[in-house]
């Protein structure tokens, strides 16, 4: 199986827009406020689902696989598995070290890697082999540091190596390292050796982004600048910050260079040095961060706990919005359309938040999907074209349940129940009458389904109705205190049926069998002393198996059981969370949604087995809701949004 967010509702028909509906009841029903996020944050993990501890960059090779360089090795992603790379001291073609600060894929499928304190790596992913440059004292053609920021191969293959020691080219035909570095008084020369950002434009032009936020020059405003590359010449045009000149760069220290589709370069510095350049003039514009109007083009506003913060990246995802990082104020969405931004800082843990007050890297792969990872060992994946489900305004107060008949005709409860059109408004009106007069103080419906013939059932406050819409008449059931033969509770949670046509009804006290032949019901408690209202015997859904064996979904802790008919037991499966919903699927197969993600029961192990994906690193959070479509899609209501699993399971 294969899991997919897709909150993109296509909508051919009638039918698609009842399913739509259906999915607009899921979210009412996951118990947030809102029923969309513009932009989901989801969390990807390595393969022991801890931490990345940081992934300093991220790059994807020819064949669509995903290659992150991280503080705890190199880690490769296909769709289908992760595997990490680390450094084996017997083998010396293992990676030379597991602290790593850069990674790209040159068009030959290579990658290099930058190995922090151990020079670059070559590796060639279809022997698993890795070639080591280091620096060689006696050599002056060998790499000017083992300390590499940045790594970058051009439109020409050329392989660029930025260090604390200036700018490298790799010539692979003399195999030998050409070094630019800062001459002092050449004003044609790197402003500063420092390298901590290379990028290459449309054109092929190189900027060279220097000065560093930390180490020994951190305190040094000289220190740094922004330099266009003349590959030809070997030489820099140098653009600096000039306290007399608005149109300069605010502060020299250059992080983070890129070009948008428009054409626009954008500069990142420290402090608050959000920059766009016109390349033809050479005309800087700066985008301070103003109070008095937030939603403006800026940086996220100045981290003044830290003398560190800057800007770690700036890309442009594939709608045209910005996206600018920081590394201690958080991250910044600028829509150009609205031309407003968003801040996402520190939001509180939940899913599908951006929970980080921290960013360094980024990355567009094939597919339009956004890839930022941050200081503190997040990573997260976004989806820019994830659209909203669209809003649908319906009668009624909470919408508890939907349901789409045989004939087409679309139910909902709320307050009350209704019905589109008008064909069964008087019997509708009689309905309502009875079950609120049955109600008291708890007016909601909670359940309509169809039974097998073709009745429509409806649960609630005001107990059980069988509607039957040929005769036009239904069938009332509540709880009445000096008769064991009704309802053990007139508030209905879920209904389900089984193969003799016997309804199993969940209460707020206990489970009821109800036969539809002859109308006797007999009650099922899991606690015969303890029968208070919301107590133990809250039943939250039943639902029967392909052996008509009933399983029960119970609140407080309870988990999930299995009743035993004959002895009228309950057999606890699960009690170490909450179990929200049960769900049979056209195979037959068993779900359940519990507070702790998704499982399934699993035949031969006669046990339920939490779901897992191999081909996603998407946790499965809170599950509060499934349905399957007609193509047998699953769709499931999670805490992070709605998740699509395919038919092919």
């Amino acid at each position: 199986m294969r899991i997919t967010i897709d909150n993109t509702l296509k909508n051919p028909g009638a039918k698609a827009f009842f399913i739509g509906l259906q999915l607009i009841l899921l979210l009412f029903l996951s118990g947030n406020s809102g029923f969309c996020q513009n932009i989901t944050f989801n969390k990807v993990f390595p393969p022991n689902r801890i931490s990345f501890s940081q992934v300093n960059d991220i790059t994807q090779d020819k064949n669509g696989t995903m290659w992150f360089a991280s503080n705890i090795g190199l880690y490769s992603y296909n769709g289908y598995e992760m595997i990490s790379y680390k450094n084996n001291q017997l083998d010396p073609n293992s990676i030379a070290g597991d602290i790593l600060r850069s990674v790209f894929i040159s068009g030959e499928g290579d990658l290099w890697i930058a190995v922090q304190g151990e020079g670059i790596d070559k590796f060639d992913p279809l022997t698993g082999i890795f070639t080591h440059f280091k620096t060689d004292p006696d050599d002056p053609g060998s790499l000017s540091s083992d300390w590499v920021n940045v790594i970058l191969v051009d439109q020409s293959g050329v392989l660029w190596i930025g260090s604390g020691l200036g700018l490298d080219r790799y010539d692979v035909g003399t195999d030998k390292f050409i070094h630019y570095n800062n001459i002092p008084d050449d004003s044609t020369s790197l402003s500063h050796n420092e390298v901590v950002a290379i990028y290459e434009d449309r054109e092929g032009t190189l900027w060279i982004g220097t000065g560093s936020v930390y180490g020994a020059d951190q305190n040094n405003s000289e220190a740094g600048g922004l330099n266009k590359f003349d590959k030809e010449t070997g030489t820099f045009r140098r653009f600096k910050h000039n306290p007399k000149n608005p149109n300069s760069i605010i502060n020299n220290k250059v992080s983070a260079i890129f070009e948008d589709s428009k054409g626009t370069l954008w500069i990142g510095t420290a402090g608050d040095g959000l920059h766009n350049m016109d390349k033809s003039s050479g005309i800087i514009n700066r985008h301070r961060y103003d109070p008095n109007q937030p939603n403006k083009l800026s940086r996220p506003p100045l981290n003044s706990s830290t003398l560190n913060d800057h800007i770690t990246f700036i890309i442009e995802d594939i709608t045209g919005a910005v996206w600018i990082g920081t590394s201690d104020a958080g991250l910044n969405y600028y829509n150009p359309e609205t031309k407003e931004i968003t801040h996402f800082e520190s939001e509180n843990n939940i899913p599908g938040a951006f929970t980080d007050q921290t960013t360094w890297a980024a990355y567009i792969s094939r597919d339009g999907v956004l890839w930022i990872s941050s200081l503190l060992g997040s990573l997260y994946r976004i989806d820019p074209l994830q659209s909203e489900i669209p809003h649908v305004d319906l009668p009624g107060q909470n919408v508890e349940c939907l349901y789409e008949d045989k004939n087409g005709t679309l139910w909902w409860g709320s307050d009350k129940i209704y019905v589109s059109g008008n064909e069964y408004e008087k019997l509708i009106q009689k309905v309502n009458s009875d079950f609120h007069q049955a109600s008291i103080n708890f007016n909601y419906v909670k359940v309509i389904k169809e039974d097998s013939k073709g009745n429509i059932l409806i649960g609630g406050g005001g107990g059980l109705i069988i509607l039957n819409l040929t005769a036009k008449q239904f069938t009332h059931y509540v709880n009445d205190p000096g008769d064991q033969n009704t309802l053990s509770s007139t508030n209905i949670i879920s209904i389900a049926e089984d193969s003799k046509n016997n309804l199993w009804i969940g209460t707020l006290r206990g489970l009821n069998r109800l036969n539809t032949t002859t109308g006797e019901i007999k009650r099922y408690l899991v606690d015969d002393e303890n029968t208070d209202l919301f107590g133990p015997n809250f039943i939250r859904d039943v639902q029967l198996d392909n052996e008509d064996k009933t399983w029960v979904a119970l609140v407080f802790g309870q988990g999930l059981c299995i009743l035993n008919e004959a002895s009228g037991d309950f057999e606890q499966y699960h009690s170490a969370y909450e179990v929200n919903c049960l769900f049979k699927d056209s195979e037959g197969m068993l779900w359940a949604g519990t507070s702790d993600g998704l499982f399934y029961y699993d035949l031969v192990k006669k046990a339920y087995v939490r779901y897992t994906d191999q081909s996603s690193f998407n946790e499965i959070t809170s599950v509060s809701n499934i349905i399957e479509d007609d193509t047998k899609n699953l769709w499931i209501s999670t805490g992070s949004g709605i998740l699509k699993i395919n038919a092919a399971r």
